[in-house]
């Protein structure tokens, strides 16, 4: 799934909750309630990781007013 996808699903999600238009639906015995994969190919995504790298070019600009970084250690901070 990709990123824009899953901030998308996530931001719908959050959309959902905050309406509570489904507060009284109960999950079937066994039901996953966390973030889910489209397929078992895809790895579910953590909403605080997708809102960091939504954002990482203005998180990497703040750091940078801060802190003087060599173009390694803006590309290291960036994947990790």
């Amino acid at each position: 799934m990709t990123e824009s996808t899953r901030i998308t699903m996530w931001l719908a999600d959050q959309a959902i909750r905050a309406s509570g238009l489904f507060s009284g639906v109960r999950h079937p015995p066994g039901a996953h309630r966390g973030s889910s994969s489209q397929n078992s190919g895809e790895a579910s995504g953590d909403p605080r990781r997708i809102i960091i790298r939504a954002n990482i070019c203005h998180i990497l600009a703040d750091i940078k007013r801060a802190v003087p970084l060599t173009p390694d250690q803006e590309s290291a901070i960036a994947q990790r």
